[in-house]
């Protein structure tokens, strides 16, 4: 049998890496521009958006191997800068709120808690 493909995470992980970047630092703009992309072209203008803060911020980038790869996906399957964009906002960490809320404990039957 031939080698099974590669997960989107598996083939595109270091673009998903640097889109979360994005999310943690709640710069959505190229996320959401390549979520929204209607052709290649805006996947491309919007990865490119997302290299060109990464460098800036100095954060660790895709190699160019990866890239290409990337770019040829989508150029066969829009889709693809949809679920990786979509990927990228999962794997980026939930807020400080929304992590403190799911540490709380639920409140006692009756709606009180205990001890209050």
């Amino acid at each position: 049998m031939g080698e099974k493909p590669a997960s989107t995470e598996e083939a595109y992980g270091h673009v998903i890496a640097l889109l979360s970047n994005l999310a943690r630092e709640k710069r959505y703009g190229p996320i959401d521009r390549m979520a929204r992309a209607l052709n290649p072209e805006f996947v491309r203008v919007s990865l490119y958006e997302a290299l060109r803060i990464a460098v800036s911020e100095g954060w660790p980038l895709p190699s160019q191997e990866e890239v290409e790869k990337f770019l040829e996906a989508v150029e066969r399957n829009l889709g693809l800068a949809q679920r990786v964009a979509i990927i990228a906002l999962t794997a980026a960490p939930v807020s400080q709120v929304a992590a403190t809320q799911e540490q709380q404990p639920a409140p006692a039957a009756g709606g009180r808690q205990e001890g209050v």
